[in-house]
């Protein structure tokens, strides 16, 4: 669900983070369409930021959501985020977020992968993509 405007493009439509004061520091989400890249160190939030977008993207928009893990298993993943009450494999969000763990499956090559990731956005229409992490 996009709001109008960003501090980047005052006309274009954004969709929410579902982090408020992110959400206002950007003029009102992610301008619709764009690509967003979270870089940073280990520990500093990169995936809790990205798991709190596909978490609320479901949960409080309705948008259906892939999550890819490259960097730590889907269990790990699904275990890690509990603690902050987000739970991805709640009745009314796992319908909505596909995890796609290719933690274990690094020795595919990076077109198998990309087809992969495709076909699980197109089959289950997902809005919000997260690839964590794209170094791995």
């Amino acid at each position: 669900m996009g709001r109008e405007g960003s501090a980047q493009n005052p006309k274009a439509p954004c969709v929410s983070t579902g982090i408020p004061g992110l959400d206002k520091l950007l003029g009102g989400g992610i301008p619709r369409g764009y690509l967003l890249l979270v870089a940073g160190g280990p520990g500093v939030g990169k995936t809790i930021l990205s798991v709190k977008y596909i978490y609320e993207g479901a949960k409080s928009f309705g948008d259906n959501g892939v999550y890819v893990c490259f960097a730590e298993t889907r269990d790990v993943l699904v275990n890690s985020v509990r603690s902050f009450g987000w739970d991805l494999e709640a009745p009314d969000i796992a319908d909505k977020i596909a995890i796609l763990d290719l933690s274990t499956k690094l020795d595919i090559g990076v077109q198998q992968a990309l087809n992969q990731i495709l076909e699980t956005v197109i089959s289950l229409k997902a809005k919000r993509l997260v690839i964590d992490s794209f170094t791995a």
